[in-house]
Order: C-alpha cells, then sequence, then structure tokens
C-alpha cells in the first residue's frame, strides 16, 4: 500500500521514498533525550549506529541535524544545541563522516515545534529529540 496516492496509474513518490518516510516517520532516525539532559542513551545509540551503517554505503550527502526540548526545559535553545553536538560528535566519532565526505548542518530549535499538542503537559519526552535527515547533494 502507497502511503501516497494519486489518481494516475503511477505514484506520486517512489517505493524508495516511501519506506523512507515511513522509516522517519517510526522514529527509527530520531535520538531522545531525558529531561535537561544532552547525554545520548542506549536506543539513542542503537539509532546513531543504525544511521552510521547506512551513511557506510552513500557519498555526496547531508546530514540535518533538528535540536529539540520540552517546553519546560531550561535553556531550551543551549540545550538543544548541545543535544545536536552530542550526536553530531557520536557521527564524526565513527568516522564515516570524514570517509564518506558527508557534510552535516545543524539546527536548534529549543522548545519550538513541540510533537505534542499545546494543550498536553509541557514535560513530554517525545519532544526532547534530535531529528536525523539524510538529504542528497544536488
Amino acid at each position: 500500500m502507497l502511503l501516497f496516492s494519486s489518481c494516475a496509474k503511477e505514484s506520486p513518490v517512489s517505493r524508495v521514498e516511501e519506506e523512507e518516510f515511513l522509516v522517519y516517520v517510526q522514529g527509527e532516525h530520531r535520538v531522545y533525550f531525558k529531561h535537561n539532559s544532552a547525554i545520548i542513551e542506549e536506543e539513542g545509540v542503537a539509532r546513531v549506529n543504525k544511521l552510521i551503517s547506512e551513511l557506510s554505503i552513500v557519498q555526496d550527502v547531508t546530514i540535518v541535524l533538528y535540536g529539540y526540548t520540552d517546553m519546560s526545559e531550561n535553556s531550551d535553545k543551549n540545550l538543544s544545541k548541545n543535544r545536536i553536538e552530542a550526536v553530531k560528535k557520536a557521527l564524526q566519532d565513527s568516522g564515516v563522516i570524514d570517509e564518506n565526505q558527508i557534510k552535516i548542518k545543524t539546527f536548534a530549535f529549543g522548545k519550538y515545534d513541540p510533537m505534542v499538542s499545546r494543550g498536553a503537559p509541557d514535560n513530554n519526552p517525545i519532544s526532547r529529540r534530535v531529528d536525523m535527515f539524510i538529504v542528497a547533494n544536488r
């Protein structure tokens, strides 16, 4: 079943694009953090390692990292930057970034764009995250 359907016989997105979208939606390219922390926990390490494995077979791509906090965290912009730096360092320490000439771009959003609705509790763990995207250089 394709996620993006149209009236035409062919889907507007390829099967690969659909699978990449599903991976993102399922959170496999997302690292979560504990409250007021920028330490990558065990599950996050596994997700970063999965991304490193994927990066080992590509070149000429850019990794884009978006960092967030929940609404209750102190120094939200700095904390989201620290979370990004933790993920970036883990990627760089793997060696695959330099070996495959991969660029990294980062954006710290702090408490903006939470994963929960405005009416939900502020201290929400799914808002404390770094999203990781692989973008082809064109």
